[in-house]
């Protein structure tokens, strides 16, 4: 664990809970935002600093900024002031901003941006990718993070574009000095393909939800650390994928010489390729979820290394040429009458992956 971000809510007492977009607009609206924006700022600080003086937190808290907080004269000042007084080192503060808010006078902007890192205190654009960046205002920030929005999250196991837009903003980052946090990571195979593809830091519900300070505490108490396996794909020599549902099984060699993972249907097949490291993929047509043409081109666009097979009772041209041509498959071959007659095709993509040939 490395830091933590500062999450208001509105414990209401005939609603209960209520998260920020229920209750920030109306705020705005009466001219509240600012008073709760300090109040928010302050607290954080306070208990970000009781727990560092515990030895419990030695990375920073991050905070959400408003527009209105931003905007008003003094604020790099104000943010001095409350460090000063709640003790807090200003290296240990970070301060979250929407990029839609930077990009609505990008000139004042920087010179916002400007003070606030004379304070010493940690910038990151927030939101990341849900608005309309000039990127020449964009390498002139002196930020030092971009936080991609969750929505590029939620499908990025299952479609090369959100993983081509991921994939781009993090090299885009890095090469301007920056570092890339993507929210939203809801299990393991996201965090390893994330990782693979160089994010630096991850938050969201696979790590913990929020919590209030109590249950915070208690989980900063047992200094847990993510495993060094669960950072990274897992790789392990000659890997088959096997995706079959239909109503004749694909039938493979008896004591092939390789790991074999079986799934049921696409959704499964892509979790699986993001945490595995897979070097044949095997398919049918006939998939749950999507037809095994558009699962094979969606694979061989984010996972151009693995090799791809088609087995199919159909042999029809028009499909044939749609697997070679969408598909991008090493082989199509027609569903076999024994396993035997799949084993030199397997044996031939897998010295196909081992040579490291190009797959796309």
């Amino acid at each position: 664990m490395i830091g933590l971000e500062a999450l208001i809510r509105w414990r209401h007492p005939e609603m209960g809970l209520l998260p920020p977009l229920q209750f920030i607009p109306i705020a705005e609206e009466v001219g509240l935002i600012e008073q709760i924006g300090e109040w928010v700022v302050r607290s954080a600080c306070r208990q970000h600093e009781a727990w560092r003086q515990q030895g419990l937190l030695h990375g920073p808290v991050s905070i959400n900024i408003s527009a209105s907080q931003f905007i008003k004269p003094g604020f790099a000042d104000a943010i001095a002031q409350i460090l000063r007084e709640t003790g807090v080192p200003s290296g240990q503060l970070e301060l979250d901003l929407k990029e839609s808010l930077l990009m609505h006078d990008p000139a004042d902007s920087m010179r916002v941006l400007d003070e606030l890192k004379r304070t010493g205190v940690g910038l990151s654009i927030d939101d990341f990718g849900t608005g309309f960046s000039n990127l020449g205002f964009l390498k002139r920030f002196p930020v030092d993070r971009i936080k991609l929005d969750p929505s590029f999250v939620r499908e990025v196991l299952s479609h090369p574009d959100d993983l081509a837009v991921t994939d781009a903003v993090i090299t885009m980052a890095h090469k301007l000095g920056m570092k890339v946090a993507v929210e939203g990571v809801e299990s393991g195979s996201q965090l390893a393909l994330l990782a693979e593809h160089g994010c630096d830091e991850m938050q969201g519900d696979y790590f913990s939800p929020a919590l209030p300070v109590d249950l915070c505490t208690a989980l900063l108490q047992e200094r847990r650390e993510l495993p060094e396996d669960k950072r990274r794909r897992q790789s392990a020599g000659r890997t088959l994928l096997l995706i079959a549902g239909g109503a004749a099984p694909i039938l493979l060699p008896e004591g092939a010489s390789c790991r074999l993972i079986q799934a049921s249907n696409a959704v499964t097949a892509f979790d699986i390729l993001a945490s595995e490291e897979v070097s044949v993929v095997v398919c049918e047509q006939d998939m749950h979820g999507m037809s095994g043409v558009e699962f094979l081109g969606r694979i061989s666009r984010m996972y151009p290394r693995t090799v791809r097979i088609m087995c199919s009772d159909n042999s029809d041209a028009a499909l044939v040429e749609d697997a070679v041509n969408v598909g991008n498959v090493f082989r199509f071959v027609r569903k076999p009458r024994s396993g035997e007659e799949l084993a030199a095709t397997l044996e031939a993509a897998f010295a196909h992956h081992e040579s490291g040939a190009a797959r796309h």
